[in-house]
């Protein structure tokens, strides 16, 4: 019997669906109790192999499960216009609890991919913006701004000639009057 695989084309994006092959693009940790994941219809947290999201007991684990999470809401979104979720994305520290070598470095690696992958497939309907302390473990991310420990202020473009303004001026006021 050949079955239809579901997110195909005309086939229905579940959040079960994208979620589920989100952990599978990352290569996230599996546990054999329960095979399949999916998102707790009640509490709209996420199931990994029928382990709440709250007993997952691994920083590592949480961070990869809270990315294919978002990112599986995201994309049900994207397939559904009935459904009024913000198609901006934004990710704090993705690789601060997650390894940066071995099969860690290449589950980072994946999930960086993924989220290149959708932001790419995309680009006129999804904005994805992570903030990171590393740089991106893989190449074609577009990195505008990078800051360090020096450096930490987002810079300001260059005034144009008559709009200095005294840094104590209320704004709308001009300057000297």
């Amino acid at each position: 019997m050949h079955r239809i695989r579901e997110g195909a084309p005309g086939i229905p994006c579940t959040a079960r669906y994208a979620f589920e092959a989100a952990l599978r693009s990352f290569d996230a940790p599996r546990f054999d109790n329960q095979p399949g994941s999916y998102i707790n219809k009640k509490t709209y947290m996420p199931v990994v192999d029928g382990r709440p999201f709250a007993d997952l007991q691994s920083q590592g684990v949480e961070v990869l499960v809270n990315v294919a999470h978002v990112l599986a809401h995201q994309h049900v979104a994207l397939n559904d216009p009935d459904i009024p979720l913000p198609n901006l994305l934004i990710i704090d520290g993705i690789s601060s609890n997650v390894g940066h070598e071995g099969v860690d470095l290449e589950r980072l690696r994946k999930m960086y991919a993924s989220l290149l992958r959708t932001a790419t497939e995309h680009v006129d309907r999804l904005q994805i913006i992570v903030t990171d302390n590393d740089s991106p473990p893989i190449e074609g991310i577009h990195r505008p701004l990078e800051l360090s420990d020096t450096d930490r202020l987002v810079p300001m473009p260059d005034a144009e000639p008559g709009d200095e303004q005294p840094a104590d001026a209320p704004p709308g006021e001009e300057a000297g009057a």
